[in-house]
C-alpha cells in the first residue's frame, strides 16, 4: 500500500541464476539475483508504486523440491522498513 524504495528477499530451495523484469525493471530498479537472494534497488532514488503486478522474474538451475520466499526486506523512500507478512 506504500512505495517501494528497495527490496531484498531470499527464496529457498533453489538456485538462482538471474532477475529481471517485471515492474522494478519497468521502474528502473537494478536487479540481482544469485544463489538464493534477490536485491533490488534504484540508483536515482525512484520507487515501486503500489500494484499487485509481477515484481520480478527469477531464473533458477536446480530446485530441491520445496521452493519458499523467505526473509523479505521493503524499504520506503526513506529507508524505513516497510511492514511485511508472508504466507506458509
Amino acid at each position: 500500500s506504500e512505495p517501494v524504495a528497495g527490496f531484498q528477499f531470499n527464496i529457498n530451495g533453489i538456485n538462482i541464476t538471474s532477475a529481471s523484469g517485471g515492474s522494478a525493471e519497468e521502474n528502473g530498479f537494478s536487479v540481482t539475483g544469485a544463489g538464493s537472494v534477490v536485491v533490488g534497488f534504484n540508483i536515482s532514488g525512484g520507487t515501486l508504486p503500489p500494484s499487485n503486478a509481477a515484481l520480478v522474474n527469477i531464473a533458477f538451475d536446480s530446485y530441491d523440491g520445496d521452493i519458499c520466499l523467505a526473509d523479505a526486506i521493503l524499504s520506503d523512500p526513506a529507508g524505513d522498513a516497510l511492514d511485511v507478512s508472508l504466507g506458509d
